[in-house]
């Protein structure tokens, strides 16, 4: 099947409005839930159905047949004290929407359900080049164990009743990245452009921290390739471009872009983080990611256009 009926928790936000504007315009029929919906990111999902309202059984009821894919990307990502909740109940709340979401999958006989995890499971495992699916993760975060325990919950599915894969994404830029309630911050590069438009200079605290950088387009025609392979692409993969900079590289190319100076208090200075990178090939089939470059020059003609 080239076409599928598809359903996205958690649409409002970046990466989720992204897979649901990418895949509606690769053809196939979406279904974009969220509680909340901002005005530009309505006019980005034209021709999307839309359904505001919190994930649980009674809005999932809405959803009209048929549904081939769920894909949960519905979370908390922010540190339970920003948004006052301890950190079990952070965890309760994320392994909730994600319970809703299986059920919900399970349910209407959807035949794959993806699960939407972060390199944030495995929160500054330092002594490492890269962090491979085969890396065990150790982070001990309630976001990290939210996310931890959804991989191991997708790892359970039946294989005979509906395929499962769960992809784990790092640092991800591009259009349309803003704060909302349950993601309190923006990406290195969204802010050092935000320094550029204030008129400089562009700063860099961390300027020797190592990142691999996904343009967030990509995910979305990532993802409608794995969706139109010959046989169901299960398991875990790291999905993104395994284009590894570090912080000062991308200060630096996003102060020559827009023509303002670079700063930066300490050369040396770093974050405990290790960058992704893949083991997992099998689905690419010709597949390329954006470089870093050609991303930074496609987001600044976007938003000059505005």
């Amino acid at each position: 099947m080239s076409r599928r009926d598809i359903l996205i928790t958690g649409a409002g936000g970046f990466v989720c409005s992204h897979l649901a504007q990418g895949l509606a315009a690769a053809g196939h029929r979406v279904t974009a839930l969220d509680r909340s919906f901002d005005a530009p990111t309505r006019a980005r999902l034209a021709g999307v159905r839309l359904l505001q309202a919190e994930l649980d059984a009674q809005a999932l009821a809405r959803v009209p047949d048929p549904v081939d894919v769920v894909i949960h990307g519905a979370a908390l990502t922010s540190d339970p004290a920003q948004l006052g909740v301890t950190p079990a109940a952070h965890i309760g709340l994320n392994m909730a929407l994600l319970f809703a979401a299986l059920e919900f999958a399970q349910t209407r006989g959807a035949r794959y359900f993806v699960f939407i995890s972060s390199s944030g499971v495995f929160e500054g495992q330092g002594g490492l080049d890269h962090l491979a699916e085969s890396t065990p993760p150790e982070g001990r975060s309630a976001y990290a164990l939210a996310k931890r325990m959804g991989e191991m919950a997708l790892a359970c599915l039946p294989a005979d009743t509906m395929a499962g894969l769960t992809f784990r994404l790092g640092p991800v830029y591009g259009p349309s990245e803003a704060v909302r309630p349950s993601r309190l911050g923006t990406s290195l590069v969204r802010r050092a452009l935000d320094m550029a438009a204030q008129g400089g200079p562009v700063t860099i605290e961390h300027p020797a921290t190592r990142r691999d950088w996904t343009y967030a387009p990509d995910l979305a025609r990532a993802l409608d390739t794995i969706l139109r392979a010959p046989q169901p692409v299960t398991g875990l993969i790291h999905l993104g471009s395994g284009e590894i900079l570090t912080d000062g590289a991308v200060g630096q190319a996003v102060a020559q872009a827009t023509g303002v100076a670079f700063e930066t208090p300490d050369p040396q200075a770093s974050l405990p983080r290790t960058p992704m990178t893949t083991e997992r090939h099998d689905w690419q089939r010709g597949f390329t990611w954006t470089p870093f470059g050609a991303g930074l020059s496609d987001l600044m003609a976007q938003e000059r256009s505005l």
